[in-house]
């Protein structure tokens, strides 16, 4: 499982730049919960047990809101 210490900054020049960001990070942390899944013992078949799948697409989402207010909206001074 790769693990990051590296903290990256939401901060970004334009939108499209911060809805590229969204999606690098939305990538990044649906591998990490795929390999955290995948690493999970099921003994006797216990599915049950497993973190429900969250699609890209809503991580992504919270993750473009989020850098939006970090940009305050990307308004000019």
């Amino acid at each position: 499982m790769k693990t990051s210490t590296k903290i990256q900054s939401l901060k970004t020049t334009d939108p499209a730049a911060g809805v590229a960001l969204a999606t690098e990070l939305a990538r990044d942390i649906s591998v990490s919960l795929a390999e955290a899944r995948q690493a999970i013992s099921k003994p006797g078949g216990t599915n049950y047990a497993e973190p429900a799948h969250i699609p890209r697409e809503l991580i992504a989402s919270i993750l473009l809101v989020a850098i939006s207010i970090a940009n305050e909206g990307w308004l000019k001074s």
